[in-house]
């Protein structure tokens, strides 16, 4: 196994600092193998990411904090491979903060799956930037692999809302966290055999009682029961009706949650809609409906306006220059109309 980097200590038990540091090698090294102590977790999680989606009638599984694809590459390897197809052009979506994890999974990605370097408390606006489309599809948003517990505590709440607001009232959020029932296993069979990826620890000196282990380079991972995975969820602005379900599946702790309402998000989208709209509908006359959806972006939905808007400014949306020809004809039309 290649070294990851990780070794050296760490302050303040930066764990975002230290994911985002991995080598992609290091993790893959970890769990590929069919003896790894993850292994079986693996297959539940894909499993359960499936059912999800058929039983839903979703349209898609985006993946909080990807790694290096493992799950969604799975999940989408096996819709592809379903017959007949379970649902047609389902999309599949991984982010991750560590940029050398989204570039393996480009380069090494089979399934039409779409990587994006990502903050997991911007998930609205890393999709309105990058994924417009995304917006219609009804997901499961998933972060598993007690990945959502390796993120500092403080920014846990604003990653759970997010996720909910991506996913909207038709959608659903999936949480898997480590079992805690598992915690002595997974230090023997998995860390203990991995200090190239965690660190070195004492396994004496380890806080069974609360199940967390702390490494020497102030990695930390906590393997919670299912009665604290669901005090967790409240404490981040679950309300515990919008809880599905909370069940331990083999080495892990699967939470189920609704998503919310995207009124305000619906609102806009539909203010740019009837105003994108009205200026096609001007445009389109004068051979100039490509441009429509850029006008309205760039904040020129006034057609009054449109008189005063000058060639640099058309220059700088990227309108040719026979267009803003056209556009001088369509202008005069409309100042001789007002007359």
């Amino acid at each position: 196994m290649k070294r990851s980097g990780s070794g050296r200590k760490l302050a303040e038990h930066n764990e975002i600092e230290l994911w985002s540091s991995f080598a992609p090698e290091a993790w893959e090294n970890s769990i590929n193998a069919d003896d790894s102590f993850f292994h079986s977790l693996y297959e539940d999680t894909v499993w359960y990411v499936q059912r999800l989606m058929n039983q839903y009638k979703l349209t898609g599984f985006l993946e909080v904090g990807c790694g290096t694809g493992q799950i969604i590459e799975r999940v989408a390897g096996k819709d592809a491979g379903s017959k007949p197809p379970v649902m047609a052009a389902r999309k599949f979506v991984g982010i991750d903060i560590n940029d050398k994890f989204i570039e393996h999974c480009k380069v090494n990605g089979q399934y039409g799956v779409e990587y994006f370097v990502a903050d997991a408390t911007q998930l609205v606006h890393c999709q309105n930037d990058n994924y417009d489309a995304l917006y219609d599809e009804r997901l499961v948003i998933g972060c598993v692999n007690n990945t959502l517990s390796i993120m500092p505590p403080e920014i846990r709440p604003a990653v759970v809302q997010q996720m909910r607001k991506l996913a909207g009232s038709e959608g659903l959020v999936f949480l898997t966290y480590w079992n805690g029932r598992k915690f002595r296993e997974g230090l023997v069979n998995y860390y203990k055999k991995n200090p190239n990826l965690c660190g070195s620890f004492d396994i004496a000196t380890q806080d069974f009682d609360r199940r967390k282990l702390l490494t020497d380079t102030g990695y930390t991972s906590y393997w919670p029961y299912e009665n604290e995975v669901e005090l967790m969820v409240i404490s981040y602005g679950v309300r515990p009706s919008d809880i599905i379900d909370i069940k331990s599946v083999g080495k892990g702790v699967f939470v189920i949650l609704k998503g919310i309402s995207r009124d305000a998000e619906d609102k806009r989208r539909s203010e740019i809609d009837a105003a994108t709209e009205k200026v096609l509908g001007v445009l389109v006359e004068y051979g100039l409906s490509e441009y429509a959806d850029v006008l309205v972006a760039e904040g020129f939905d006034d057609i009054d306006m449109w008189p005063e808007v000058s060639h640099e400014m058309l220059k700088e949306i990227g309108m040719k220059a026979g267009h803003r020809l056209k556009w001088d004809k369509m202008v005069r039309s409309m100042t001789v109309a007002d007359k």
